[in-house]
């Protein structure tokens, strides 16, 4: 009884020890996962003027966090996500300025490159759907005026990242975003900008916005 008792200990020290808690006892793929993500946004629409980097792109800079639940497709390199953003965008030129509370619920597609190379490299990218609702407050500097809407942006989120193992179902990673409005006009956008303007059309770029964030990952 007690060489069996041993036998088990050793099992399962050396199962969640080695890592092989996120494949299985017998190396099957682990079902889902929950993930937390958090970081930086940058807005890139009507109400920027300035490159990455360049002076005053901080007036485009604010924060997210991310919830989800990560589902794996069986033993394959496709996972989906389902996951809910929530955060800030905001943009700042010379006779406009906006800022905003925006929540995002998505579904992604993920797809792992390198998985048929070694399963265990965490590269993915994925594509998917998603909805912006924003809450935004835009200032027309100029005329010292104030607007606020409330409005449902369709978006396409485009990215991918890293996920680094560190046992025991954990990972740690970096993850890049970009979020493409698909639809612009005056009651569907990011930002507020005024879509004409005594009646000549003004919004020039289609609303966007990128993200970079560290995720953190529990696979069961």
């Amino acid at each position: 009884m007690k060489k069996f008792l041993c036998v088990i200990s050793i099992i399962f020290v050396s199962v969640f020890s080695s890592g092989q808690y996120k494949h299985g006892l017998y190396g099957v793929e682990a079902s889902g996962g929950l993930l937390v993500n958090i970081g930086s946004t940058y807005y890139f629409g009507d109400i920027e003027t300035s490159s990455f980097f360049g002076q005053g792109s901080t007036n485009n800079m604010q924060f997210y966090g991310q919830l989800g639940y990560r589902h794996t497709l069986g033993i394959s390199p496709f996972r989906l996500r389902y996951s809910v953003l929530g955060g800030r965008l905001s943009g700042l030129r010379k006779n406009y300025a906006f800022k905003s509370w925006i929540v995002e619920p998505s579904i992604v597609a993920e797809f792992r490159p390198l998985y048929n190379i070694n399963p265990e490299l965490g590269l993915y990218i994925y594509t998917g759907g998603a909805c912006t609702y924003s809450k935004i407050v835009f200032e027309n500097l100029t005329e010292h005026s104030v607007r606020n809407l409330n409005t449902f942006t369709p978006v396409l989120p485009i990215g991918g990242g890293y996920l680094f193992d560190l046992g025991n179902g954990l990972q740690l990673g970096l993850e890049l975003s970009y979020r493409f409005a698909l639809i612009e006009n005056v009651e569907t956008n990011l930002d507020g900008f005024p879509f004409t303007d005594r009646g000549k059309q003004i919004s020039q770029w289609v609303d966007g916005y990128y993200t970079c964030g560290v995720i953190f990952s529990y696979q069961f």
